[in-house]
């Protein structure tokens, strides 16, 4: 097995995983925010 294919295979993996950990991120960030902002309003 050579190493494009093997790249073209785990690359949408890869993705995948950085999507999840952004969105856990951004997540992390924005639902404190929420809640500042209901708290203050």
């Amino acid at each position: 097995m050579d190493s494009k294919k093997f790249l073209s295979l785990i690359e949408p993996i890869i993705i995948l995983i950085l999507s999840i950990f952004v969105g856990f991120v951004v997540l992390s960030i924005a639902i404190p925010m929420f809640d500042v902002v209901n708290y203050i309003g």
